[in-house]
């Protein structure tokens, strides 16, 4: 089975040198995860990527709308 992108957090194994997403709903999941929880600016040349979900989970008063628009 040929792979189709690389797990992160990045593990080694034996097979494939580091651990393997082997199909597309692992591979869709990750990127999933990856855009939540990436703040807007954390990443570099890329300053409007993430919806930054960790800065409003404490928030007291959550515009839902807000939160639908920005996801």
């Amino acid at each position: 089975m040929s792979s189709i992108g690389v797990a992160l957090p990045l593990l080694r194994s034996s097979n494939d040198g580091f651990q393997m997403l082997k199909t597309i709903k692992e591979t869709v999941k990750q990127n999933l995860k990856t855009i939540i929880l990436t703040n807007p600016g954390e990443r570099i040349m890329e300053p409007f990527f993430g919806v930054g979900l960790k800065k409003l989970l404490f928030e007291p008063d959550i515009n839902i709308d807000s939160l639908k628009e920005q996801i």
